[in-house]
């Protein structure tokens, strides 16, 4: 009995009994009963009353007294009885779930256990049996920051393991990769749903997977008892818990994986995510890989709050902020936090590790020092030797961290150590394969240095370890792939076991052999082979670059060479023409005839970015040779890339001779695809001249002929001419089809370079058809496709197409400057490509005119008159002459016909560089410096005057940069100060005055 005090009157109450199906209540102190009927309404209340503490339960022979209690998650009830000296208790639930049922089932589970009790070991169904997660020191430390980037995983995470079906789920992944972050934030989200507790249960330390199952019972609190099996013992004391265990760094005891599962299917409530560099391969099992944290793409460095939505650099940014609290992301350090997060490839620990040294190093100096590659000599190309070193960087001696996380190299000798000696030489043997590779090539890697081991289950072995990536591919075989960190430590792995060397030549000639193949196939399996050459690129160029570190200039060059239409085809110029031109100076004891291929490789590639001089010297002697020596082959290859160039120079006569012998020989060979290729320039030809009939004839020939080849890339550029010449007619409509077929075809291979013209030449349709600024975007694509190539004559079309533009909308200033643009980028080129130096002046003209320069006008339309003349063609289609002439009527009107054509005459006679700046106000100022002007030119610094002297040869800013080893903003910085010095407003009068003061000569 218990004692309660109701005002003055002192009640001794009985405990409340259940019998018979009713609640019995003494409300009074003459012992009158209240009896409440089990289930109803009035039960329900009564428990859910907080004074309301136990009742017995009486039902026949069998008794127990019923207690409510507070337990982490709230109030439960529990059934207390005492038997052979010993109390037991067994869970009866929430007062919402003590039907009369229930009581009963209680009953007799108490009087049919023998084995349930209090002591030693507590049993009731949802009281937490042990130390639950969020009283463990790592799932602590974990919430000491939050976890970034994640928020799809865990959600995926969630919804997977709330399945009935889940119960065993594997966070699988590479050491560092940010599995057990990720899995405590998971468990830690769930937990609330298993009221019997959440567990975090470390593994590092142990080695037996015997011993798994102890370790489990440790952070449970259960302990040994007699002779008892421990996981019979583990077993039954779970059989009944709604629990949830969080097992990390299963990968050394995998042998206890047999274990779990048959925990798993005695215990049919518990549920277990483990955290492992391995998956389990067990039954019951769900994997989930857990890949490294999202990185930006160069399309997204505008906006910095976007940038941080990305867990890469927001994990960056937040672990630099821990050591340099004022750290933040700015636009000037954006590109190299942006680049490290892909250079480390969104790996958390290697991120976190990187951005410790945040402490003393700017993201520029710590993206210069994890860049440190070993390059081509002097800078020639951005190629990658295979063998770099960055690891060192990624320290960081931490007192609360486990060794194995305190170097990236710890974490990933511990997966390394984890291999068997077979798979540890597949390992490092893999690390040379620099963009990956597929099983077969792998297996015929390996098979020149082991041709009696079958490499199928360690590969596979190396994927379930988490240190191969399995790529699946639509139209090719799948990939098998390393992160590069990752690859970068097989490679030292590789060095320290003295097999790099005989394991690099295998691979080297793997490669040279797959680009000869793919070189003697490249006209009749175009597509398929482009596409293999760009999948492959990383793979060929670590290859190329180790035939050159032997100084095996041969076999170096013979690459190249090969390479040569791939470089073409996918817009890979820069690099294909430094690394022949490099090759090329360095190499010694070669061949004759390898290295006139290679000239002539060089040649084609310098001639395709505009460099037309110093590549028609290439190609001229590479002809000398295939001429003295019958490889009449390449002898009509020569001559065609001589006859392109020549029709870019408007030397037309030298053009038709080299042309149409390149056909014959092409003819003779029954070389279709060079017959094709020769009608396409032939084609360009006829209507440079402004034969646009014959011309039409030529390209729809050159497109029949691609056809029955089934050749995309060539098929782009037939539908290219076919489309600038329907153009040239004013056939508008015909035209955008052939365009849309262009672009098809170029998107299809990957060209790029032919996708600068058709685009260019497809907006500037749209704008002459009133959809302006739907065309100056697509030519703005185009202009930048044609600075990523490096194709100087696609930015000299789209940047003068844009002029255009900007005069049909009337912004003349706009236009002039993109007008002035275009003509510096000439002016790089010697004004070589003759139409568009004309075309560019007369542009210019135009402006100029309507701005009120007439006379100026009149020179620079006469100076384009007089290279038109040189060429003996048309240099304008005539609806483009239409607008220009518009211009120039004004401007003849302004001044009158005689004072036009004597201004015209004198333009004539000028140099397209000295029309440029052939000025009224400039001309008429004497050729000696007046006080003022000496005054201007002293006050120039040293530095001004060289960035003047580069501004008058027609450098753009960047350029400028580059060669002064400046950034572009001090650049445009010194220009201002340039022109308030001077007194000028436009980079054609500063041109004027540096030559009047001879700071540069006038070639």
């Amino acid at each position: 009995m218990r004692e309660r005090i109701f005002g003055e009157v002192l009640v001794v109450a009985r405990v409340p009994s259940v019998i018979g199906g009713f609640l019995q209540l003494q409300v009074s102190a003459q012992n009158s009963l209240q009896c409440i009927e089990l289930g109803s309404p009035a039960w329900f209340e009564w428990l859910e009353d907080e004074c309301n503490r136990s009742f017995s339960f009486k039902d026949g022979t069998v008794s127990y007294t019923a207690r409510r209690e507070r337990q982490r998650n709230g109030w439960y009830w529990y059934a207390y009885r005492k038997q052979s000296g010993k109390l037991r208790k067994v869970y009866l639930g929430k007062s919402p779930e003590l039907s009369a049922e229930r009581l009963l089932q209680v009953a007799t589970r108490l009087v049919e256990s023998k084995e349930e009790q209090v002591s030693p070991v507590p049993d009731e169904h949802h009281e937490p049996v042990g130390r639950t997660i969020e009283h463990d020191t790592e799932f602590l430390m974990a919430h000491l920051t939050p976890l970034l980037g994640r928020e799809k995983e865990l959600q995926t995470l969630c919804a997977l393991l709330r399945r009935p079906s889940v119960r065993l789920l594997t966070l699988a992944g590479m050491g560092g990769i940010g599995k057990t972050r990720l899995a405590i934030q998971l468990v830690s989200r769930l937990r609330e749903e298993y009221p019997d507790g959440a567990y975090f249960i470390p593994l590092s330390t142990i080695t037996d997977g015997v011993q798994v199952i102890l370790a489990i019972a440790d952070v449970l609190g259960l302990r040994d008892v007699g002779a008892e099996p421990f996981l019979e013992y583990l077993a039954r004391s779970l059989e009944k818990k709604r629990l949830l265990l969080l097992l990390d760094n299963f990968e050394q005891v995998i042998t206890a994986a047999p274990l779990l599962v048959e925990l798993l299917a005695r215990c049919p409530y518990l549920k277990v995510v483990v955290t492992s560099r391995m998956v389990l391969r067990v039954r019951g099992e769900y994997e989930f890989l857990v890949q490294a944290l999202a990185v930006p793409t160069d399309e997204q460095l505008h906006d910095i709050e976007h940038v941080l939505t990305y867990g890469a650099v927001a994990l960056f940014v937040q672990r630099a902020r821990a050591v340099k609290v004022d750290f933040a992301l700015t636009p000037e350090n954006l590109p190299a936090v942006v680049a490290i997060c892909r250079r480390l490839e969104g790996v958390p620990l290697a991120l976190e590790l990187a951005a410790a040294r945040c402490k003393l190093l700017s993201p520029q100096a710590l993206l210069a020092r994890l860049s440190g590659h070993h390059r081509i000599p002097h800078g020639t190309t951005d190629a990658i030797l295979p063998y770099q070193q960055t690891l060192h960087l990624l320290s960081r001696p931490a007192q609360d961290l486990p060794e194995r996380q305190q170097t990236l190299r710890n974490t990933l000798d511990w997966s390394y150590n984890l291999l068997t000696e077979r798979e540890q030489r597949l390992f490092r043997l893999l690390s040379l394969f620099a963009g990956g590779g597929s099983l077969e090539m792998i297996e015929q890697v390996y098979r020149a240095i082991d041709a009696t081991t079958s490499i199928l289950d360690d590969i596979t072995s190396l994927v379930d370890k988490s240190l191969l990536y399995l790529i699946e591919q639509d139209d090719f075989e799948p990939r098998f792939s390393m992160l590069e960190i990752v690859r970068e430590y097989g490679l030292e792995r590789l060095h320290e076991t003295g097999e790099i060397a005989v394991t690099q030549r295998m691979f080297a000639y793997y490669w040279l052999d797959f680009t000869l193949s793919a070189e003697a196939h490249m006209t009749d399996e175009q597509l398929h082979w482009l596409n293999r050459l760009k999948m492959e690129h990383k793979n060929i160029r670590a290859a190329l670059l180790w035939f050159a570190s032997q100084k095996d200039w041969e076999h170096a060059l013979q690459m190249a060479t090969a390479l040569t239409w791939f470089w073409w085809a996918k817009g890979y110029l820069g690099e294909g023409r430094r690394v022949l031109e490099w090759l090329l100076s360095s190499c010694e004891q070669v061949t004759p005839h390898t290295r006139a291929k290679a000239l002539l490789a060089a040649g084609t590639l310098s001639g395709l970015q505009g460099e037309y001089r110093h590549a028609e010297t290439l190609c001229l002697e590479a002809l000398s040779f295939f001429v003295s020596h019958g490889d009449r082959r390449d002898h009509a290859n020569a001559l065609w890339m001589l006859g392109h160039m020549s029709i870019m120079k408007s030397d037309y006569p030298r053009a038709q001779a080299y042309l149409h012998e390149a056909h014959g020989l092409f003819e003779e060979l029954h070389h279709i695809w060079g017959v094709a290729s020769t009608l396409e320039r032939l084609a360009s030809l006829e209507r440079d001249r402004g034969d646009y009939g014959r011309a039409r004839e030529l390209a729809e020939q050159s497109v029949a002929l691609f056809q029955q080849l089934s050749a995309p890339w060539g098929l782009a550029r037939a539908f290219w001419i076919l489309g600038l010449i329907l153009f040239s007619l004013g056939d508008f409509a015909f035209a955008s089809v052939q365009l849309e077929h262009c672009l098809k075809q170029a998107q299809l291979v990957g060209d790029r370079n032919t996708l600068i013209f058709a685009q260019a030449l497809s907006g500037c349709i749209q704008m002459f058809q009133g959809e302006v600024q739907a065309g100056e975007e697509r030519v703005r694509m185009g202009k930048q496709t044609a600075r990523e190539v490096g194709n100087k004559r696609g930015i000299v079309w789209t940047v003068t197409i844009l002029g255009l533009g900007a005069v049909l909308q009337g912004d003349y200033q706009r236009a002039r400057e993109l007008f002035e643009e275009s003509l510096s980028v000439l002016a790089q080129l010697s004004f070589e490509y003759k139409i568009f130096t004309a075309l560019g002046l007369r542009g210019l003209a135009m402006v100029i005119a309507s701005q009120g320069h007439a006379l100026w006008a009149a020179r620079l339309a006469g100076a384009a008159a007089s290279i038109q003349q040189t060429i003996g063609a048309p240099v304008t289609p005539p609806m483009v002459e239409a607008v220009i002439e518009r211009f120039l009527l004004q401007a003849r009107l302004q001044v009158g016909e005689e004072t036009f054509l004597q201004a015209y005459a004198e333009g004539c006679a000028m140099q397209p560089a000295q029309a440029l700046i052939a000025n009224d106000a400039q001309l008429r100022q004497p050729a000696v410096s007046t006080p003022k002007e000496a005054v201007a030119h002293t006050a120039l610094t040293t530095r001004e005057i060289e960035v003047l002297r580069l501004l008058a040869l027609g450098l753009t800013s960047p350029q400028i940069a580059e060669k002064l080893v400046i950034s572009v903003l001090t650049v445009n910085t010194h220009v201002r100060s340039i022109y308030s010095k001077l007194g000028v407003s436009s980079r054609s009068a500063a041109t004027r005055y540096a030559i009047e003061h001879k700071l540069f000569k006038l070639s």
